[in-house]
């Protein structure tokens, strides 16, 4: 029922357009995190038990390493876990954006082929 022609025109026409779209999306909630996210916390966070200390020891904990990159692909890439979570954490503990955007776009388009492949199986399964 699933030919190769009918993947290659998904990555085409809905994958790499909802993962270029989602990108460009989460950029807006990144880039307020990264400009407004520390004032915002110094100003409000009292009231959610946020504070300055809490996201500096978090930063001390995403220290650049190689492996920091790959936990953010996978949390990207984990269906049904909602993107703005993820947006905000990495604008605040600023993220640098190359790297967001390239694992934003990468991780979207997997999170993307792997619900595809959860609702082939549905379809084949109720096909059957």
């Amino acid at each position: 029922p699933i030919t190769s022609v009918f993947l290659i025109k998904f990555i085409i026409f809905v994958a790499v357009p909802v993962s270029i779209g989602t990108t460009v999306g989460s950029m807006i909630t990144y880039g307020l995190a990264y400009f407004g996210g520390m004032p915002l916390i110094r100003r409000w966070g009292k009231y959610v038990r946020l504070s300055t200390d809490g996201v500096d020891k978090v930063r001390s904990k995403f220290d650049g390493a190689w492996y920091d990159e790959i936990i953010f692909l996978v949390l990207r890439s984990i269906p049904f876990l909602p993107s703005l979570p993820i947006n905000v954490t990495a604008g605040i503990l600023r993220m640098r954006i190359a790297p967001y955007v390239v694992l934003t776009l990468a991780g979207t388009l997997i999170k993307i082929m792997f619900m595809l492949a959860l609702i082939a199986l549905g379809i084949i399964g109720l096909a059957q």
